[in-house]
């Protein structure tokens, strides 16, 4: 495939998404904030959290809609480049071999083919990155909080994967 064109959308779209995953983990370190500020009855600190919730909340929603607005942008030229790449091999080809098909299984074939590249490359590469960006922000948060805590925590996440993939790879 050509170089790929639409290189600076791909990464505003990547970086937005990172950022979306990063607030999504820093709500618990505002429900925290908030329910410290409650548990302690100081009502000036919260009055302060619940002025910096509405704010986060505001700026988590201008960044997840910049986020879709941007994979959407990028996924739609991405595929309509795949659309004109595609269209033109079908031209240079034989109307012998063309004409040998109806056109209802090409139009069929190339509706099917253009959707599972859609879903399993384009709409995946940003789900992995959020799930990425969301593991690794927890797993540093956790370690922040409490060492051993996050410690003891991979620790039973490992031996339970350890266990399943032991489990599972015995029936191959």
């Amino acid at each position: 495939m050509e170089i790929e064109r639409h290189r600076i959308l791909k990464f505003l779209a990547t970086v937005m998404t990172a950022l979306s995953s990063i607030m999504v983990v820093l709500v618990a370190f505002l429900m925290k904030m908030i329910l410290d500020c409650a548990m302690n009855k100081d009502f000036g600190a919260l009055e302060r959290s619940i002025g910096i919730s509405i704010l986060y909340i505001a700026t988590y929603f201008l960044i997840n809609y910049l986020k879709e607005v941007l994979v959407a942008r990028y996924i739609k030229n991405e595929m309509e480049d795949l659309r004109r790449s595609v269209y033109r091999t079908i031209m240079e080809r034989d109307y012998q071999s063309y004409f040998s098909k109806s056109n209802g299984e090409y139009i069929s074939a190339l509706t099917n083919d253009m959707t599972t590249i859609e879903d399993n490359y384009y709409k995946a590469y940003f789900l992995i990155v959020q799930a990425v960006v969301t593991f690794m922000i927890a797993i540093l948060s956790l370690v922040v909080i409490n060492w051993q805590f996050s410690i003891g925590v991979l620790a039973i996440a490992g031996f339970f994967l350890a266990t399943a993939s032991f489990y599972w790879g015995g029936f191959e």
